[in-house]
């Protein structure tokens, strides 16, 4: 059974403005408090909102299934097709 998906996708390649993108920490109460701190402490700011349609995601179908599902993603870009 999964029990949860993390999905880095395009990690190290951060956009322009610098931020990294996550979605997920309310899939599971808690997971939140496990995540914050951890980006925090990397110095690292987080997007207000995301830049793509959840619903194409990679992980999108585990979603849909229930699984709790993170993803961080920095941003799309060029290289990014």
């Amino acid at each position: 059974r999964q029990v949860l998906v993390i999905n880095l996708d395009m990690i190290g390649s951060l956009s322009d403005d610098g931020l990294l993108e996550i979605a997920g920490v309310d899939a599971v109460r808690g997971l939140g408090k496990l995540v914050s701190p951890a980006v925090a402490a990397a110095g690292i700011a987080i997007a207000p909102e995301l830049s793509y349609e959840q619903e194409r995601a990679d992980w999108a179908e585990f979603v849909r299934r229930g699984v709790p599902s993170l993803l961080f993603f920095t941003g799309l870009h060029d290289r990014y097709s």
